[in-house]
């Protein structure tokens, strides 16, 4: 696990997120720029715009959402770093500055967000939650739900839940002591129907 992401994310739960050292600066910086996507929009904050979408036809999805919201007051470089400058929590204000992180370091951060003692296997939203508060990639939830779906821990947790819980077995009717109720939803109530009839 590299030093890089375990120290930004032990900053992040103090506050001083890019007080990063120099050696893991150019760590993540070099990933950033060997990265396909991330070194492209490390050249439009540098050029000051995105391309127009006509010159984008053919790329790759996430190029296209990113050019969709790109603006060089969200997409920033600070210390070396391409970072995201918006809150994933809307109700926060100020700068978030957000690594967007590379793709090759995806399971790395996976695993500090979601695998280890602390995290504990908390399923998709908390994950994706606790990784969005210091990183920031486009298609975030569908790379977090790839991964817990092939998480050893959480298939033995969710196999194993049905079995301690019981079979389900759905019911038709709702039952609330010994009156019963039935709703007809798509047609009028039979002739002679005695249960009680909610329009």
């Amino acid at each position: 696990m590299s030093r890089v992401l375990r120290t930004q994310l032990q900053k992040l739960h103090q506050g001083t997120v890019h007080t990063m050292q120099e050696d893991e600066n150019v760590q993540l910086r070099r990933a950033q720029e060997e990265d396909p996507l991330r070194g492209k929009v490390r050249d439009w904050v540098t050029m000051g715009r995105a391309p127009p979408l006509m010159e984008l036809r053919g790329k790759e999805r996430e190029v296209l959402r990113i050019q969709g919201q790109f603006s060089t007051e969200l997409f920033q470089i600070v210390n070396g770093l391409l970072v995201f400058q918006k809150h994933a929590d809307r109700n926060k204000g100020g700068d978030a500055q957000r690594i967007c992180l590379p793709q090759s370091k995806m399971e790395e951060v996976f695993n500090l967000c979601h695998s280890n003692a602390v995290s504990g296997h908390r399923g998709i939203n908390r994950t994706t939650a606790k990784f969005n508060r210091s990183f920031y990639m486009v298609s975030t939830g569908e790379n977090i739900e790839g991964l817990i779906k092939i998480c050893v821990p959480c298939l033995a947790k969710i196999r194993s839940l049905p079995e301690s819980r019981g079979e389900h077995v759905p019911s038709m009717t709702g039952t609330r002591g010994k009156n019963r109720l039935t709703i007809w939803s798509h047609s009028p109530k039979p002739p002679g129907e005695t249960d009680t009839y909610y329009p």
